[in-house]
């Protein structure tokens, strides 16, 4: 639940929003509720962002499972319960995330690896037994050698660029694996990277810096205006342009307005919206 009232440029904003997550039915159960200034200004974003980059790249271990239906289809809440009460027993120096769809689903259970200095080592087909060796290994400072897909030196956000370590000699980097050669990860840039439930996370790589440049100094109809100059169009069928539905909206005289989010996908293998609200949804409000 995110509340957004005041009044700033006549966009009804405050400083302060609200944000109430609960994960229901969830194998990771955990409610936040914080406070946060969004976006004063830039500056103060700024701010919050370089006091959240931790979150990406913490002085310790981490561990991130990947969260996602394929995940979960393929055993991941397993996995991610059988990490968490290891690391709490043993009271390990290892923190441990839930994180969205990387997007190789056919590797799933997919579990990431990060030592400070290191380029992170990736899973694939985790079953309970490896996510034990991977931990034991982490726990002692190294990285569990076999059962290694890929590695990442480094990840391009967009909206924030990360180095995390040189790549090993002896592990294919993720883009040089076949099923990722030809891509350019754009929409779900952040996805299997970030948990989805935590705006801290977002923005530390960079989220909603958009949104704090427009409140801080652009009209709704400059946004209108920007967007159609950008022949922005719907992703389905129809390639409906945005410009044109924005301005329809705007000029509706109503006391209350809602965004609504369109994610119907008539195939129900698709993926592609379910991928992105799963794994990113800050992204799609912002």
């Amino acid at each position: 639940m995110c509340t957004i009232a005041g009044g700033i440029g006549g966009w009804g904003y405050s400083q302060l929003c609200k944000c109430s997550t609960v994960a229901e039915d969830s194998p990771y159960t955990f409610a936040s509720e914080t406070l946060i200034l969004i976006a004063m200004n830039l500056k103060e974003l700024e701010k919050l962002r370089e006091q959240s980059t931790g979150r990406m790249l913490p002085d310790r271990a981490m561990l991130t499972v990947g969260m996602g239906t394929c995940g979960i289809g393929n055993g991941a809440a397993g996995i991610y319960e059988l990490l968490q009460q290891a690391i709490n027993s043993r009271k390990l120096a290892v923190e441990l995330k839930p994180v969205g769809c990387f997007g190789f689903c056919a590797e799933e259970p997919l579990v990431i690896a990060y030592l400070p200095g290191e380029a992170l080592r990736v899973y694939g087909r985790v079953n309970l037994k490896i996510a034990k060796q991977v931990l034991d290994s982490l726990a002692e400072g190294r990285f569990y050698r076999r059962h290694i897909l890929c590695s990442i030196p480094e990840w391009d956000h967009h909206t924030a660029f990360f180095e995390y370590g040189k790549a090993p000699g002896n592990i294919p980097v993720w883009n040089d694996l076949a099923f990722f050669k030809g891509q350019k990860k754009l929409v779900l840039r952040n996805a299997g990277f970030i948990n989805p439930e935590s705006i801290d996370d977002y923005i530390a790589i960079g989220g909603y810096r958009s949104l704090a440049h427009v409140l801080e100094g652009m009209r709704p109809a400059d946004v209108v205006e920007e967007v159609t100059a950008a022949k922005m169009r719907g992703r389905g069928g129809a390639g409906f342009p945005t410009g044109v539905k924005w301005s329809l909206m705007l000029q509706q005289q109503a006391p209350q307005k809602y965004i609504i989010c369109n994610a119907d996908e008539g195939d129900p293998g698709a993926y592609m919206n379910r991928n992105e609200i799963e794994s990113d949804p800050h992204s799609v409000l912002e």
